[in-house]
């Protein structure tokens, strides 16, 4: 979040309407006017991808640092291991807030909180809360809705940010104050024009990068407009973890091609099925049963040309 100096009285304008949005909107709804602004449909977003589920150390059996040793090893090295522990730490008091707000989770009697828990991937222990398969859908519908009902909530779609309003852009280029964020500069997809929204804070939600890469199973939203701005405004980026990222995906590319090409290799006819495929059909010709063997071999004659 930028805060900036301005009065309390503007609104806090939230870029993105995908599940961070949307919670972060709620709470400060409570005594403020938010706006919440979407480039795309108001559903179109990753949150509504998410299948598996949503992670919580909820079970007696389960423990923070059994989450976190599990996330640790799964990241390969990306995991910041302080951040890990933050999020397992908060993970039961977040679930505990979604059924709060009525998301449908499946239930199970004898399960922890009344939910059924699940395991995947790199999880020791079952600890993942799910809405039947489409966990992420359900989660969205209910926090959307709430967002649409809310009186201090304002939703635009088809509002595209395009830029934060910073130092850089006021008319007085001798400010003498630390660099802020004043507001965002957004494009109504609509109608075609770019209006100056002033904000007294901007929360970036905009989601990942995925879309930047041609292989990805990210809407077509996931274009890192927020990280982009953000850095443009003077916020710091992961770099590192850009780049190893990059690096990653570039080597799964290569083994998707060698898998591609091992696989078009197999597709190919050997000379022996092309020539079985030929014998088959020249008996479906003669009306014969592919698969019946030869009157001559049936009958233990040598087999000879007709």
């Amino acid at each position: 979040m930028s805060t900036t100096s301005t009065s309390d009285s503007l609104p806090v304008v939230i870029i993105g309407a995908g599940l961070a949005g949307l919670t972060v909107a709620l709470e400060l709804a409570k005594d403020r006017q938010v706006i919440i602004m979407a480039k795309r449909g108001l559903s179109e977003s990753a949150t509504a991808w998410a299948q598996g589920g949503i992670v919580g150390v909820i079970d007696q059996q389960d423990s923070v640092d059994a989450h976190v040793r599990d996330t640790v090893e799964a990241g390969a090295g990306l995991v910041v291991e302080a951040t890990a522990k933050y999020i397992a730490e908060r993970s039961a008091d977040a679930i505990d807030w979604l059924v709060t707000q009525g998301v449908p989770f499946t239930t199970d009697p004898a399960g922890p909180k009344g939910l059924h828990l699940t395991r995947e991937g790199g999880h020791s222990h079952r600890r993942i809360a799910h809405a039947a398969d489409a966990t992420g859908k359900a989660i969205h519908e209910v926090l959307l809705d709430q967002a649409k009902a809310h009186p201090n909530i304002q939703l635009l779609e088809r509002w595209m940010a395009l830029d934060l309003i910073t130092n850089h852009h006021l008319k007085n280029k001798k400010n003498k104050h630390p660099n802020r964020c004043y507001g965002v500069y957004a494009l109504d997809i609509s109608t075609g024009k770019i209006e100056a929204i002033p904000a007294s804070a901007v929360v970036l939600a905009t989601g990942g990068v995925g879309k930047v890469y041609r292989y990805t199973s990210n809407p077509e939203t996931a274009t890192g407009d927020g990280i982009a701005m953000g850095w443009r405004a003077g916020c710091r980026v992961g770099a590192r973890a850009i780049r190893e990222k990059r690096a990653a995906l570039k080597a799964h590319k290569r083994e998707l091609r060698q898998i591609e090409r091992s696989t078009e290799r197999r597709a190919r006819p050997t000379s022996i099925e092309r020539a079985r495929a030929t014998f088959r059909g020249a008996r479906r010709r003669r009306g014969r049963d592919p698969g019946e063997p030869h009157p001559a071999l049936a009958e233990g004659r040598p087999l000879v040309p007709p």
